[in-house]
């Protein structure tokens, strides 16, 4: 069993002391579960004369035009990837009546679920009959907003394979993890039509078109650029229609840091020890761990110049982890399918930013080792 030892650096700087030496923290469970599932997987503004699929009102709401929506005056919204992020928000958008389709890039497995419908645990369990496709063009030629919730990895793919339903007009939303995505999507689509989207909702993935809703929370909406401020209304408008929380914010890096500091928190600590969320925040070693790569995160951001949602990212975690206690992160859901995770793109991301700034990350770069480990063991053993 190899230990990690981690240097502990305060969060204002003033104070640099060594802790947890060869600390249990960072011990990768043997048994890795194997199991099925994947995921995976926008391109002009409206030209002149052309009518985008929204309005906003003096209130800020979004106005859906009947001559762009159709009769039921609703956007006709296509989520790419039916994992467990993409089912949820499938399911509780057409629940509330949006025109809803899921691309997937498995035919076998879309004509499953489109066959089946996606189930839905919450409380009870409820199977939603939702479209479900491989082919662009096969059931829908185009859609209003076209959501992302692929591995950010696998953004390009999706992109590429996703184009041929993004008209002019068309929003293209990033609800993934990491940093990367909003950059990868608008190397194929206009920055202005490319919107971020964090969330506060666990989804636990049962298996292939079964989710559980594992937590709830706000959804947070940001432009990539100033000039997309409008469609990140309309899409707050959207979730919010759908009877979750939800708003919109004008500074797309406040809104992606303050959801990555987090899951560099969380997400690679529990797929080391197996574990759900909750039992992160109730064991002491553990949770002080967390605290200290959440502590590094907000160094970075700060050094960056980017403003968080929260005044002490240690605390936040704590509260997130708590409150999504039976959640199982993304990253410890891929771990026990013996797939890639996102590592790269949360904690990686934190470290590569921190080195930028000459800002040293001890704790997430001793993480990301730790889940390239996990990952390595996949072939070994094979």
């Amino acid at each position: 069993m190899e230990h990690w030892s981690v240097v502990r650096r305060v969060i204002n700087g003033l104070e640099t002391t060594t802790h947890y030496s060869n600390s249990p923290a960072l011990r990768t469970m043997p048994d890795l579960i194997t199991a099925t599932v994947a995921c995976l997987p926008f391109a002009e503004d409206p030209q002149p004369g052309t009518t985008p699929f929204f309005s906003v009102c003096d209130s800020g709401r979004a106005v859906y035009p009947e001559t762009v929506m159709g009769s039921g005056n609703q956007p006709r919204v296509v989520i790419v990837g039916p994992g467990a992020i993409g089912c949820l928000f499938a399911c509780l958008l057409a629940r509330s009546g949006f025109r809803v389709s899921l691309l997937d890039k498995y035919p076998g497995r879309a004509r499953l679920l489109s066959e089946r419908g996606i189930s839905l645990e919450e409380g009870g369990i409820s199977r939603i009959k939702i479209p479900v496709f491989a082919e662009p063009g096969s059931v829908i030629d185009d859609c209003d907003v076209l959501i992302v919730c692929v591995k950010a990895f696998d953004t390009r793919a999706a992109v590429r394979h996703a184009m041929s339903l993004v008209k002019n007009g068309t929003t293209v939303v990033s609800l993934q993890n990491g940093l990367g995505n909003l950059e990868a999507i608008a190397e194929h689509v206009p920055p202005g039509r490319v919107v971020c989207a964090v969330t506060g909702h666990g989804a636990t993935s049962l298996a292939p078109g079964s989710v559980r809703h594992a937590g709830s929370g706000i959804t947070r909406v940001a432009p990539f650029v100033a000039e997309g401020m409008h469609r990140a209304r309309a899409v707050a408008e959207i979730i919010g229609s759908a009877g979750l929380e939800a708003e919109s914010l004008p500074d797309v890096e406040t809104v992606r840091w303050s959801k990555l500091i987090v899951n560099a928190a969380v997400n690679p600590l529990s797929a080391i020890h197996n574990v759900p969320n909750g039992s992160l925040a109730r064991d002491p070693e553990l949770l002080e761990y967390m605290r200290l790569a959440a502590g590094e995160g907000q160094r970075v951001a700060v050094s960056k110049g980017v403003g968080l949602l929260y005044a002490d990212a240690a605390s936040e975690t704590e509260r997130v982890c708590r409150e999504t206690a039976g959640n199982l992160s993304s990253m410890l859901q891929d771990v026990r399918r013996r797939r890639r995770t996102e590592i790269d793109a949360i904690n990686g991301a934190i470290v590569r930013t921190g080195s930028d700034l000459g800002i040293a990350t001890p704790v997430n770069a001793e993480l990301t080792d730790a889940i390239h480990r996990i990952e390595e063991s996949y072939s070994d053993a094979a």
